[in-house]
C-alpha cells in the first residue's frame, strides 16, 4: 500500500514509521527536511497544496500537545481544527479511501470505572478538547466516503527514534526512569494512586498496521489501544526504583505526598474490538531506557530538566 503519514517524527509516528517502512510505501508529510511533502499542518495555505493521489490511507500522528497550548495556544488550535479540516479535504480529493487518527484516551475525562469506546467522551483540557475536535472533523468526513479509524491509546511509551528531537520527556514512562537515571530519586508531584494502561510504542504502530488492511463495513470505528499493563504510578515508580538498583546496585528512592482521603483511582481501560494482542511489557523498556540513559549521562548528555 502506498500510506501518507504525518508526525513521523514524533514517538508515535516514528514508530508507525518503523514498523510500516518495510511493508508499505511510506510518503512522509511534515515540516521537516527529510520528509516526502513539505507541509506545516498548522497553516492550512500549506495544506491546499498536498496530492495525495495514489494514496492507499493516511496516518495522521501529528497531534497536538500539551506544551503547544503553552508555547502557541493559537496555532495550536488552528492545527488541531482547521488544518485537519484541510488534510480530511485534501484526503478525499485524492481519493485517499481511510484516515487513521492517533488521538488519545483523555477524550473520555476522568479515568474512573469501565474506559470502553461506548463511554460517552468528556474532554475537560485543552489537549483533550483539541484531540476530541479533530475527531469529530475527520468524523464528518466519513459521511463524505472516507473511512475513518479513531485510535485512543492511554500512556504509550518507547525508545524515541530522535532522542535529540524528542521533546515528551515530561510524560511519565519518560520522566520517572529518567529521575532514577540522573538524581537516584523518583519524586512524584501528587500519591501516584492514579492508575494508567501502559501500551508499548511497537504495539501502538501494530494496531495501526492491523488496521490498514482491515476489512469493515462501518464509516467510523474508535478503537482503544489497550496495553499489556495496568499500573498505579507508584507502582511504576517502584518498577523503575528496582531496576535501577539491579544495574547499579545503589538504592533509587521515591518521595511522594501523601494520598488524600476518597481518591478514586481504580478503572478498567478496555476495548470491544478484537484487532490485536499486545505482548510487551513495560519492564523491558525500563530496562532498555534506563541503561541507554546511563550510557549518555556518563558522555556528559543531559534529557530533560532532571539534574
Amino acid at each position: 500500500m502506498r500510506v501518507a503519514l504525518t508526525g513521523s517524527t514524533g514517538l508515535i509516528g516514528g514508530g508507525v514509521l518503523q514498523l510500516l517502512r518495510s511493508n508499505h510505501e511510506i510518503v512522509r508529510i511534515g515540516r521537516r527536511q527529510e520528509c516526502d511533502m513539505h507541509v506545516d499542518l498548522a497553516d492550512i495555505r500549506t495544506i491546499a497544496t498536498l496530492d495525495l493521489a495514489g494514496c492507499d490511507a493516511l496516518i495522521h500522528c501529528a497531534g497536538v500537545v500539551d506544551e503547544d497550548f503553552v508555547t502557541s495556544p493559537q496555532r495550536t488550535w488552528g492545527q488541531a481544527i482547521a488544518g485537519a479540516e484541510e488534510l480530511a479535504k485534501r484526503a478525499l480529493i485524492g481519493g485517499v479511501e481511510r484516515i487513521i487518527y492517533l488521538s488519545t484516551t483523555h477524550v473520555y475525562g476522568a479515568f474512573q470505572g469501565i474506559i470502553s469506546e461506548d463511554r460517552i467522551p468528556d474532554p475537560s483540557t485543552h489537549y483533550a478538547i483539541a484531540h476530541y475536535a479533530t475527531e469529530q472533523i475527520l468524523k464528518s468526513y466519513a459521511r463524505k466516503g472516507l473511512k475513518v479509524f479513531i485510535v485512543r491509546p492511554n500512556a504509550v511509551y518507547g525508545i524515541p527514534v530522535d532522542w535529540d528531537g524528542f521533546d515528551r520527556w515530561a510524560l511519565v514512562p519518560f520522566n520517572l526512569p529518567l529521575q532514577a537515571a540522573y538524581k537516584g530519586t523518583i519524586v512524584l508531584k501528587t500519591s501516584g494512586e492514579q492508575t494508567r494502561n501502559f501500551i508499548a510504542l511497537e504495539d501502538v504502530a501494530q494496531y495501526v498496521e492491523q488496521l490498514l488492511t482491515a476489512s469493515v463495513k462501518d464509516e467510523v470505528i474508535i478503537l482503544n489501544a489497550v496495553g499489556s499493563d495496568t499500573l498505579r504510578i507508584v507502582d511504576l515508580a517502584q518498577m523503575c526504583a528496582d531496576i535501577y538498583y539491579d544495574l547499579t546496585g545503589r538504592i533509587c528512592l521515591i518521595e511522594k505526598p501523601v494520598a488524600s482521603a476518597g481518591h478514586l483511582n481504580d478503572y478498567q481501560f478496555v476495548t470491544r474490538h478484537t484487532v490485536f494482542s499486545p505482548s510487551r511489557h513495560i519492564g523491558d523498556f525500563l530496562t532498555a531506557f534506563l541503561v541507554q540513559v546511563m550510557e549518555k549521562a556518563k558522555k556528559g548528555v543531559v534529557y530533560g530538566q532532571y539534574v
